[in-house]
């Protein structure tokens, strides 16, 4: 696991195919969209799915779309567990997780409690990790 603050470090591969932006089971859509936004306007190509997507819906997604990275947003602790299964429905498809937010702390504990394969502090941190 890698902590994704500006450094370019490859530690994961992306190819061609699109990265997908999802949230966990939270309802609050707008640091994803930033991310979102700030990702597209950096040239990547993102789909962003939107909030609180079941676990059934993000694996369809994810068999539609064929992503190499998914990215997740969590601002609320509450929502840690349902950041877990979004992960394990990626891992099952052979999809690599990039996960950032305020539900998070600074070292990275939670992010490889959850499983993620990467944990970004910001969005030039994703950025960083998606460009490696």
């Amino acid at each position: 696991m890698m902590n994704i603050t500006g450094d370019r470090s490859p530690t994961l591969e992306v190819t061609s195919r699109p990265s997908t932006l999802a949230t966990s089971a939270q309802p609050v859509s707008l640091p994803p969209r930033m991310l979102d936004a700030t990702l597209v306007a950096g040239g990547f190509d993102i789909t962003f799915l939107g909030p609180s997507l079941p676990a059934a819906q993000f694996a369809r997604s994810l068999n539609e779309i064929n992503p190499t990275t998914a990215l997740l947003s969590c601002t609320n602790p509450i929502n840690l567990p349902g950041a877990r299964r979004t992960i394990e429905v990626a891992h099952d498809a052979g999809v690599s997780v990039i996960i950032g937010g305020r539900a998070l702390d600074a070292g990275g504990v939670r992010a490889k409690a959850l499983g993620a394969d990467a944990w970004a502090t910001n969005a030039a941190g994703a950025a960083s990790i998606l460009a490696s």
